[in-house]
């Protein structure tokens, strides 16, 4: 039996502190969507890849960095291509969990789309991915 450890706020925490030390300011070199629930970017910093892993599953929702890059379906989900579209080249501007609640919110600047930000709402069945724009429009959300 696989036991299941909860994703809370102080999990969330920690996971900030890592993504602000890690990948700060670091450029996002690819958008994939393993499933309909997962999220992974790729984001260049410091001459390395990092591989950061969002999932909005019931049963397991969180946010971390992984060490291998998870097998692609052949066409890409609609959410992943409004993130590419979006998060692709950009500049990773900031890292927030807000107050101390299980929603982490990340700032990208590029060039050509203007800053966007990709919100983790990491609520057991309630959990999504919603990437908005900066005038606070979703631009699209993994559930719809």
């Amino acid at each position: 039996m696989i036991s299941r450890v909860p994703f809370d706020s102080l999990s969330l925490m920690c996971v900030t502190y890592e993504l602000k030390h890690s990948v700060l300011g670091g450029s996002v070199q690819h958008v994939g969507q393993p499933d309909a629930q997962t999220l992974v970017l790729t984001v260049r910093r410091a001459s390395r890849n990092h591989l950061l892993m969002f999932s909005c599953s019931t049963d397991y929702a969180r946010v971390h960095q992984i060490t291998r890059k998870p097998q692609l379906p052949r066409t890409p989900f609609d959410f992943c291509m409004v993130c590419r579209k979006h998060l692709e080249g950009s500049r990773l501007a900031s890292v927030i969990q807000t107050d101390f609640d299980r929603v982490l919110t990340l700032t990208f600047e590029s060039a050509h789309t203007g800053p966007v930000r990709l919100i983790a709402e990491l609520m057991g069945k309630h959990s999504n991915l919603v990437l908005v724009d900066t005038d606070g429009r979703t631009l699209d959300s993994c559930k719809r």
